[in-house]
């Protein structure tokens, strides 16, 4: 059996061969490689690990975050990491070096507020002391979604004039598992907060939500684990969409994006919501 070092090695691996094959032209607007701070930031937005296999999406939530104007600064990477791939290795000693050591990356950007992007980080904070520890710091710690929400309903957004007929879309959304508290509450509050984006953007009209199955977890990297289940529950959501018109489908999180587009199960466009903010939002 191979050492939990190892099995994390190659996950980091795994995620950097994906990234260079997904980048094309793009060239990252975020950080990966831990520098001291030259100066301080009001908002750090941490992207994690996985979302880095789909670069396109952390591209499209750093450029929201550019559009907005705000004093910000974007990271990800395993320079970054929560520690949640060596809890899942069972290497819990490893998994605190690693976690106290981006607590402390975290803290010398000198931000008060901490807005969470990836769901798997947010399910480990939410079942670990991670939360407390960096709150303890005087950093307050969002979901993405939650923090962009309310920057809509603040009326903190200028928005883009919509100039064609509003485009449908049917949202794509996640229960959690009925075992796991965090899951469930991470799936239910991601939806709701992505419904109040989608309903606050111009040009956008939203026709339905599909929640899948909850054996299928938070998102949709929990497909291997029972993937006709899966199969099955992404050909319902085609039909779902195409039955209400909608003209694309819309994911929350980076995992459903990769996912569903990578299986080629829909015939309807898959968009992430970060792209449809990204294009909502004035220049």
């Amino acid at each position: 059996m191979a050492r939990p070092s190892q099995t994390v090695s190659d996950f980091f691996q795994s995620i950097a061969s994906q990234k260079r094959e997904r980048l094309g032209q793009l060239e990252p607007n975020w950080q990966e490689r831990y520098e001291t701070p030259t100066h301080a930031h009001d908002v750090i937005l941490y992207l994690g690990c996985n979302v880095l296999r789909t670069p396109q999406v952390a591209h499209d939530v750093t450029r929201v975050f550019e559009k907005l104007g705000l004093n910000f600064t974007s990271v990800g990477g395993a320079q970054f990491c929560c520690g949640v791939p060596w809890a899942r290795a069972g290497d819990t000693d490893k998994q605190e070096r690693v976690a106290e050591t981006t607590v402390e990356r975290f803290a010398s950007f000198g931000a008060s507020t901490l807005v969470l992007w990836c769901p798997s980080c947010r399910v480990h904070f939410s079942e670990s002391d991670l939360t407390q520890t960096i709150e303890s710091r005087d950093i307050d710690v969002i979901d993405a979604a939650e923090f962009l929400a309310g920057l809509a309903d603040d009326g903190r957004i200028a928005w883009r004039q919509a100039s064609t007929a509003p485009q449908r879309v049917m949202l794509h959304a996640h229960a959690g598992r009925e075992t796991s508290e965090p899951e469930r509450t991470r799936a239910s509050n991601d939806q709701r907060n992505v419904e109040r984006i989608l309903a606050a953007m111009p040009g956008i009209e939203i026709v339905g939500t599909a929640v899948v199955a909850s054996e299928l977890g938070y998102h949709c990297g929990f497909a291997e684990v029972n993937e006709p289940v899966y199969e099955s529950q992404i050909r319902q959501l085609d039909e779902q969409a195409r039955q209400a018109g909608a003209e694309a489908i819309v994911t929350i999180s980076h995992a459903c994006q990769r996912s569903i587009t990578e299986r080629s199960l829909v015939t309807v466009d898959v968009r992430n919501y970060a792209a449809l903010l990204r294009d909502a939002i004035a220049a």
